[in-house]
This record gives structure tokens, sequence and C-alpha cells, in this order.
């Protein structure tokens, strides 16, 4: 997940231009991809004291969040390529929002 916390903080410099920070931008971009597909087959800490099927669940949605966060690196990734200054803005706050609700639901304190 390292990687994904340091590609989320060195976007938000780069975002502001896309057709100028092009390349830095599709390289982290594609690394954050990389580290989203890691992380989906990772087991986080399991919460106590859940039935096997509600834990089952727990993992289904584990794994939907970091396809959602998957789908926005993509959009961002579209959006860098176009040099769509607006669309990669609006991506990098759902990337955020997503990033925020699968840390409040999936880490363990």
């Amino acid at each position: 997940m390292g990687t994904l916390k340091r590609g989320q903080r060195g976007l938000k410099k780069l975002i502001a231009e896309p057709a100028e920070n092009q390349a830095k931008l599709m390289e982290m971009l594609i690394s954050m991809e990389a580290a989203s597909l890691i992380a989906m087959t990772a087991k986080p800490p399991e919460p106590k004291d859940l039935s096997e099927t509600d834990l089952a669940l727990w993992h289904v949605g584990y794994r939907q969040t970091l396809t959602n966060l998957l789908g926005t690196i993509l959009t961002m990734e579209d959006a860098t390529l176009r040099t769509d200054a607006k669309a990669l803005a609006a991506a990098y706050k759902e990337l955020g929002k997503t990033k925020k609700a699968g840390h409040e639901e999936y880490q363990q304190d």
C-alpha cells in the first residue's frame, strides 16, 4: 500500500498540468495500478466475531473497494492521455474518497 500512498501524494503536484507532466503521471499511475492489483490478492487483518458468511462478504467488499480504486486509477490514466486537467482533478478527488472509505472499513486499529 506504500506505493499507492506515495503515488497519491506525488500526483497532487502534477495533475494541474497533464500535458507537461504526462510521462511522470503515467509512470506513477501505472505503478499505482500494479500496486492495487497486488493489494487485491492480499489478506488484510480480519475483524473478529464475524460469521463465516459475513467474513466472506467482508473479503468481497475489500476486493470491491480495490476494484473501485483501480477503476479510478484507470480513469486518471485516460484523463492524463487526453490531457484533460478537469477530469484528472475530479478523478483525483474520487481517489481520495475511495481511499478514505476503504481505510475506514478495512484498516484494523
